[in-house]
This record gives C-alpha cells, structure tokens and sequence, in this order.
C-alpha cells in the first residue's frame, strides 16, 4: 500500500485558444481534482490518494462539459516513478509534482526539471 500525493500542476502549453484551461486530474479513473490554470501559470493540487501496487492517472481539460484527455495514461509505482507526471498533446502540456510514499519504505519525490 502507498500514498500518491499530487502536489502541483504546471501548464506549460494549454489546449483552449482562448481564456483559461481547466485541467482535470483523475486516478484509476476516479476524478479527484479540477481547477483553473492559464498558459506557464502553475496550481497546487494538494489531493493524496492511497492505491496498491499501482495507479493510472490521466489528465483532461474540460470544455463546459466534454472531458477530452491530454496525452496517455501514466503509471504511477511504489517505487521507480518518473521525476514528474507529463501530460502532453500537440496543443497542449501539463506537468504535475508528485510525491509517493510507501508504507514501509521511504518516500519517491516528484519534482521539477
């Protein structure tokens, strides 16, 4: 068992042409944070959520009500995690800080380049 703890959301490019983006964060498919972000702006998220083994999370950037996801899903370990989690598309880029903290071991930071 291990604690994902999602620490903060960079946009590096957004997806809409205008006004703000509005990312959302789900984990194994559960919605778990939104808010609004405008290109190289950053937000914390601050949401922790516990799973076992591993968890898929996904980022999407809601227009009204149509979810449409930026880039894959990444996988998220115990341990062996990238430094960050990136979401990427052609249009658009987020990078997310994160920290995973296993119950028996030390914590995995996520942190930026």
């Amino acid at each position: 068992m291990a604690t994902l703890e999602l620490k903060q959301l960079r946009c590096i490019r957004k997806q809409d042409v205008t006004g703000k983006d509005e990312p959302r964060i789900k984990v194994d498919g559960t919605p778990v944070w939104n808010d609004v972000v405008s290109k190289n702006g950053s937000v914390d998220i601050g949401v922790s959520v516990p799973f076992e083994g591993e968890c898929s999370v996904i980022a999407e950037e809601l227009n009204n009500t149509r979810p449409k996801q930026i880039g894959p899903a990444v996988i998220v370990r115990e341990s062996g995690n990238p430094k960050h989690l990136t979401f990427k598309t052609s249009g658009c880029w987020y990078e997310v800080d994160f920290v995973v903290t296993p119950t028996a071991a030390s914590a995995t930071t996520g942190t930026a380049r």
